[in-house]
């Protein structure tokens, strides 16, 4: 299985098996009981401050994760193996910015559905340039404080700094993200910006792994459950 970029050609795959006997089973009909194949991510973001900054965030991404993976069947349920990595962004959204506050709103509207993996987060103090090919999240967000803008600040910025950095009016921060992912579960992260901002990415010019205005950010704690059943929560404090 090939998993698309855009979260909007992502589709949900689910598996149903059985054995069943003919002579028992031709007029009553089979049973079937169906499975997600993928793992459903949600990202979520809030930032609760009185230091005069505020945050605006918009489009997310997840880098690290498999674009292609093989499935198989088991007596033990599904199984994923023959996983491809490149350490690139493998999946990404686009949305509408959203003023972030005390209560924590949703980035993607659309929820990523992706290849159940098990990644490292990126280590931004020991492998900056993420060669290890570690796994990370993307938010394009907006640092304002007091009126002014602070992040993305493109007219200092060089032209290499502004490929790495800028993206539609946004600029690009990194979270490091360890993914134990399963098949039919649904995963939340609440990014928390209350107390920082994140790093520069790994391709940064010149700041690869560097807390953006000097403030890192990391996830506190991770909440998950069935996909059909509810919400799983985790959260990511800078």
């Amino acid at each position: 299985y090939y998993s698309p970029n855009e979260i909007n050609a992502q589709k949900d795959i689910v598996i149903a098996t059985t054995t069943a006997a003919k002579e028992t089973s031709e007029k009553s009909g089979v049973k079937l009981s169906f499975r997600h194949a993928l793992s459903q991510i949600i990202i979520k973001a809030k930032c609760d401050r009185n230091d005069g900054y505020s945050v605006t965030a918009a489009h997310t991404g997840i880098a690290g994760t498999a674009g292609f993976g093989t499935l198989s069947v088991t007596t033990d349920g599904l199984e994923w193996s023959r996983r491809y990595h490149d350490g690139k962004m493998r999946a990404y959204s686009v949305d509408l910015g959203k003023k972030l506050e005390a209560a924590s709103q949703i980035l993607n509207n659309t929820p990523y559905l992706l290849i159940p993996d098990n990644l490292e987060a990126w280590d931004v103090k020991k492998d900056k340039s993420n060669a290890n090919m570690s796994a990370y999240l993307v938010i394009n967000i907006k640092i304002i404080k007091d009126g002014k803008q602070l992040y993305p600040d493109e007219k200092n910025w060089t032209e290499e700094e502004i490929k790495s950095r800028f993206s539609t009016g946004y600029g690009r921060v990194a979270i490091p993200l360890a993914i134990n992912w399963e098949a039919g579960k649904k995963y939340i992260y609440t990014v928390d910006f209350s107390d920082g901002f994140g790093y520069y990415l790994p391709n940064d010019p010149t700041k690869p792994g560097e807390p953006i205005l000097g403030n890192p950010i990391k996830i506190a704690n991770v909440e998950v459950e069935d996909w059909d059943d509810t919400t799983p929560e985790q959260e990511l404090i800078p």
